[in-house]
């Protein structure tokens, strides 16, 4: 939450309340899981579509990487049989966050953890050539309520 300390100079800005509306509205309803851009995917992925379009937006399915484990006990087993190095071993092996959370506290975790990129699909948008679109020019509440209208129907 942010506090305001009492002597921050502070203005007015309607803008604010467009930002994190839309903010939340891209949160909610197209990055979370399972959201519009999933929603998207997965159709274009079921009908082995690379492309998309609406009556104003075209799309682009981008590949995503792909994810290929190894066996831990088996990689374990060529450390033990020396044939390779126990510095070798440890700059191949991963630990999954997950399995250690069920044997380690989370400060433990915490303390032994470290962060990186993944590499997933990614959806390419982009305006119809011809066809732009500012904050002034979008109506949201008729375009969210047409969605929600939408997806209520589905729903049915």
């Amino acid at each position: 939450m942010i506090n305001i300390p009492p002597d921050a100079k502070v203005i007015k800005n309607s803008k604010l309340t467009i930002i994190r509306t839309i903010s939340t509205l891209h949160d909610k309803h197209v990055k979370g899981k399972g959201g519009l851009k999933d929603q998207v995917i997965e159709d274009m992925n079921k009908k082995r579509a690379t492309f998309a379009q609406s009556e104003h937006v075209v799309a682009r399915l981008l590949p995503g990487g792909v994810k290929m484990e190894i066996d831990p006990g088996k990689f374990y087993e060529l450390f033990k049989s020396k044939k390779i190095t126990q510095q070798q071993f440890l700059g191949c092996v991963s630990v999954g966050k997950g399995a250690a959370e069920e044997i380690l506290s989370p400060i433990d975790v915490a303390a032994i953890s470290v962060s990186g990129a993944t590499s997933s699909q990614s959806l390419l948008t982009e305006f119809r050539p011809g066809i732009s679109a500012s904050i002034e020019e979008v109506d949201l509440s008729g375009l969210i309520l047409k969605m929600l209208l939408t997806q209520a129907s589905a729903a049915a």
